[in-house]
């Protein structure tokens, strides 16, 4: 999502850190932005797109109706940064500021939004 990178086992060639920019700097997971990304091992690369499609999640879950009330839409993190954030600007919400987008306390009243709920345990025991 946020580093446009492909696995390709037969490649001969490296990824570099300029290849990791890519994308809009608002979807770079925290380990892109600060360039602490492993980038020997694949699997960090998957790590920061499950990042990048949970803010996309996020955009969808604000749109949801619950108890009648719905969220306009908006970019993530669209009231700490501008609509088009610089890397820089990112890296200082995200890494430094350690901030991420607001999760609406009605979302825990409901169901399928409760995978939100800020005890890693309490969310997946949820569905099953």
């Amino acid at each position: 999502m946020g580093t446009s990178t492909a696995r390709c086992p037969a490649a001969t060639h490296r990824i570099s850190r300029r290849s990791a920019w890519l994308g809009s700097g608002m979807y770079m997971a925290p380990e892109v932005l600060d360039d602490s990304i492993n980038m020997k091992h694949f699997e960090s690369f998957k790590r920061a797109d499950i990042y990048a499609m949970g803010l996309v999640f996020w955009e969808i879950a604000r749109r949801c109706s619950i108890g009648g009330i719905h969220e306009d839409y908006q970019l993530p993190y669209y009231d700490l940064v501008q609509s088009d954030p610089s890397v820089e600007e990112m890296r200082k919400v995200v890494c430094d500021q350690k901030l991420r987008p607001n999760i609406p306390n009605r979302w825990q009243s409901c169901e399928p939004l409760g995978f939100t709920a800020q005890a890693p345990g309490t969310r997946a025991s949820r569905f099953y």
